[in-house]
């Protein structure tokens, strides 16, 4: 693992290969972004790096997994909310209402034990896949960033690559440098190859 340094550019050049495998034949692009809160406003970057076909397969392999569990439990939410409504609505008597509450968040709740139970289980079953998609989402990633402005003239980023000879090959391509983490500082060393 090596972390980059690098400044804030409109574009990066990126290393003609895979960023996880290091193979050279490039099918897909993994996006990668990173945010930061500053002035009570968001900044994204995002930046585009290469995957050859294997790591793009399990990148739309994980995609596809996890889709169908994040609309269970937008729907399972919102019928969580229609039912919390109707109780409101029509619920007479006080008593009942305590009851219809309890039931109706016992249910939501269940359902939602449900959803995760069956995504572990579609995880284990696919474990190497899902194991090597960790690897793809992990390879890259944007540690923390600073736009120019007024008051910090040039933008910083700092990326954290997984393979230290793709990261190293980055850093020479846009002009940054490899950090090192000694006791919680970063040292900033040049690279010389």
């Amino acid at each position: 693992m090596v972390r980059i340094l690098t400044a804030y550019l409109a574009s990066y050049r990126s290393v003609n290969r895979c960023v996880v495998c290091e193979n050279t034949a490039i099918t897909g692009v993994l996006p990668v972004q990173g945010s930061n809160n500053s002035y009570k406003c968001i900044n994204t970057l995002t930046i585009n790096s290469p995957l050859c076909s294997a790591c793009d397969e399990a990148l739309q392999f994980s995609n596809a997994l996890i889709k169908p569990f994040r609309k269970w439990g937008w729907l399972s939410f919102l019928i969580f909310v229609v039912a919390l409504i109707l109780l409101v609505s029509f619920a007479n008597q006080k008593s009942y209402f305590g009851a219809l509450m309890t039931i109706n968040l016992l249910l939501w709740f269940g359902g939602m034990i449900t959803i995760a139970i069956l995504r572990s289980v579609a995880k284990q079953k696919n474990k190497e896949k899902w194991n090597h998609c960790k690897r793809v989402r992990h390879s890259v990633i944007i540690q923390s960033f600073t736009r120019p402005s007024m008051f910090a003239a040039g933008g910083r980023v700092v990326f954290r690559f997984e393979e230290d000879a793709y990261g190293r090959e980055f850093a020479q391509l846009n002009m940054g440098k490899v950090l090192w983490k000694t006791a919680g500082n970063f040292l900033v060393a040049s690279i010389s190859l």
